[in-house]
């Protein structure tokens, strides 16, 4: 009685052992599986912020080349037009090179 009652006792834990085992490798998976999606959450974001990046860098130069532009123009007396007026160039003309 002794016997089979030390084998019940172990059966037992070993059924609790297996089942312990069981819902931690469950909980594992759970938790892997969220990481994995928040991984690739990360990666979608880190992708996006260096696209935004990229283009506040070509914004970032244009503005610089605009700058230097206007000190240049600024710089050389070059004048804004107040008057633009247009030639006019009708279909029949054609142009003669002076000699």
């Amino acid at each position: 009685m002794t016997k089979t009652l030390s084998i019940k006792i172990a059966s037992s834990c070993f059924v609790f052992l297996i089942l312990l085992l069981i819902g931690f490798y469950v909980f594992q998976i759970g938790s892997l599986t969220r990481e994995k999606g928040l991984i690739a959450s990360y990666r979608n974001s880190i992708f996006s912020l260096s696209e935004y990046n990229k283009s506040l860098s070509i914004d970032f130069s244009r503005a610089s080349s605009l700058n230097n532009i206007s000190n240049h123009l600024s710089n050389n007396n070059f004048i804004k037009p107040k008057n633009i007026n247009y030639i006019e160039v009708l279909d029949s003309s054609i142009v003669v090179r002076n000699q």
